[in-house]
């Protein structure tokens, strides 16, 4: 008996319509699609096209662009104040550093994101209900990372910042200095 092979090799195509939904948005492209299994092709001409799109996006819908559940503790929502005026910036610019620090700077720096993850927040005092704009980039990753764990994008946005603050907040493995500087990127 052959062995079936478990990937595709794309090597039949043609042209067709695809589409990418991210959150409540839909990126229509052209592609090359696989005969064999179906798969739209992703080519460097194809992400210009969408980052472009996302760009024309957060300027014509950027009310697409909000996390609107986030809750966290009263605790940590004064600490991300602390840092928002210890840093001249917004308590919202603080959320938006968190979220970058571990999905873009993240990717660069293994150890400090299983540090991250492997943290178990204290939650100290009431939650606090948060929404505010993220931008197009952070918006992609965690609405990729909803897909995968199958849950709501706020929930990984709450999941990702309240880590990210409290490892902050006790200065695990010099996440505050890290913080800090995601802040001004």
């Amino acid at each position: 008996m052959e062995s079936q092979k478990l990937t595709c090799e794309h090597i039949k195509t043609k042209v067709t319509q695809a589409t990418k939904n991210i959150g409540r948005l839909t990126f229509d492209y052209e592609a090359r699609c696989c005969i064999e299994c179906g798969n739209a092709l992703w080519s460097q001409d194809t992400e210009e096209k969408f980052h472009t799109w996302l760009g024309e996006q957060r300027r014509v819908n950027p009310d697409k662009f909000v996390i609107q559940k986030v809750a966290l503790s009263s605790s940590l929502v004064a600490f991300a104040n602390e840092l928002a005026l210890r840093n001249h910036s917004t308590e919202y610019a603080v959320y938006q550093a968190c979220l970058s620090l571990y999905f873009v700077l993240g990717a660069f720096r293994k150890p400090l994101i299983e540090t991250i993850d492997a943290i178990v927040p204290r939650f100290e005092g009431p939650l606090v209900p948060k929404q505010f704009q993220i931008s197009p980039k952070i918006f992609v990753k965690i609405n990729s990372n909803a897909r995968l764990f199958d849950l709501d994008m706020n929930e990984v946005a709450s999941w990702v910042i309240e880590r990210v603050l409290w490892a902050a907040k006790c200065d695990i493995d010099e996440t505050l200095i890290e913080l800090e500087y995601a802040l001004v990127v």
